[in-house]
């Protein structure tokens, strides 16, 4: 079975310090994977560096056979990998599928695979619906 995930050698360095070191990992989906490990293991380097959002210093990332290595997190979420951040504020008034779909990068909605015109955070005119958090950018046009 051909690989959804394809992560080969993946190694991310900040100067001389290595936060993640020769990673691979194949996985044909259907399935749930945990990422374990103590603090500054590089869990969060890691999936950073699978969404795009720091570069690999070496190795490839591969889902459903194209390559997403140094893609970048927009052109990354848009073939369907991206990450949320931890926040514990969300919108009370939304379903969990639309306060996930809200927080991708700006232009991208990774639920709905492109500019998102099912949230309902969507603009009305020129003013949104309910008022998002500064901190992130909502995934719609």
């Amino acid at each position: 079975m051909t690989a959804v995930v394809d992560v080969a050698g993946a190694t991310v360095r900040y100067g001389g310090v290595t936060a993640v070191d020769d990673f691979t990992l194949s996985h044909s989906g259907g399935g749930v994977i945990g990422l374990i490990g103590p603090n500054g293991a590089g869990k969060t380097t890691l999936l950073n560096a699978l969404s795009g959002v720091v570069p690999l210093t070496s190795g490839t990332v591969r889902v459903n056979g194209r390559d997403l290595t140094g893609a970048g997190p927009v052109r990354t979420a848009r073939l369907g990998v991206t990450r949320t951040f931890q926040n514990l504020q969300v919108f009370g008034s939304l379903t969990v599928l639309q306060n996930v779909c809200c927080r991708a990068p700006a232009g991208v909605c990774a639920v709905h695979s492109g500019r998102c015109w099912a949230c309902p955070l969507r603009a009305v005119g020129s003013r949104p619906i309910a008022t998002p958090r500064s901190d992130f950018s909502i995934g719609w046009g």
